[in-house]
């Protein structure tokens, strides 16, 4: 890999670290710290973008836990379901990710047309939580470059036979010091 040019290499060592607080990320790194009716972006730091040193497993499941048990579910949209169904598979949780996304609420709904409304009438369909969960679904069944797991994203205990098609693995190599998914220490409720 070619050597990073100094003004980039400048820009990668002064980049902030993800802000943390009591053992968890934040979604900013000023009070109020989270708000928990707005979207929990903070798990796409993990799942939608693959594993990095920046980011700490331990704390990301500490914080995964915490969304899934405290956050303002009336207030998230269709799409959120599906990024904590990604960061539970990257975490080597697939119970969680099946769990997040057959979540029973209304904005995680889909109707049989394939719609997921958001905001009844006003809004019938929103096809950002379709294209999430297509996404969720594809990292869940083929799951990344050099994980080693079949479909790393559903359970392994005889309760899912999944068979996926076309499905490519998405890009992210765990770090050699880190478990493979299944191997992962399960957090703890």
């Amino acid at each position: 890999m070619p050597a990073r040019s100094p003004s980039r290499q400048q820009i990668h060592d002064t980049l902030a670290v993800p802000h943390q607080r009591d053992g968890q990320y934040t979604a900013i790194a000023t009070d109020p710290y989270l708000r928990r009716d707005d979207h929990p972006a903070l798990l796409c730091a993990l799942g939608v973008l693959p594993d990095t040193p920046v980011i700490d497993p331990a704390v990301m499941a500490a914080t995964l836990q915490d969304v899934q048990a405290n956050w303002d579910w009336n207030s998230v949209w269709g799409w959120d379901f599906p990024v904590m169904a990604m960061t539970a598979t990257r975490l080597g949780r697939p119970d969680l990710a099946v769990d997040a996304l057959l979540m029973e609420t209304g904005k995680n709904h889909y109707q049989p047309t394939g719609h997921c409304p958001q905001i009844g009438s006003l809004l019938p369909l929103y096809l950002p939580a379709n294209g999430a969960l297509l996404t969720a679904v594809s990292l869940m069944a083929a799951g990344w470059d050099g994980h080693g797991v079949s479909t790393p994203g559903f359970p392994d205990d005889g309760t899912w036979n999944v068979r996926h098609e076309g499905f490519l693995p998405w890009p992210g190599t765990p770090h050699p010091h880190r478990p493979t998914p299944r191997t992962a220490p399960k957090a703890t409720s």
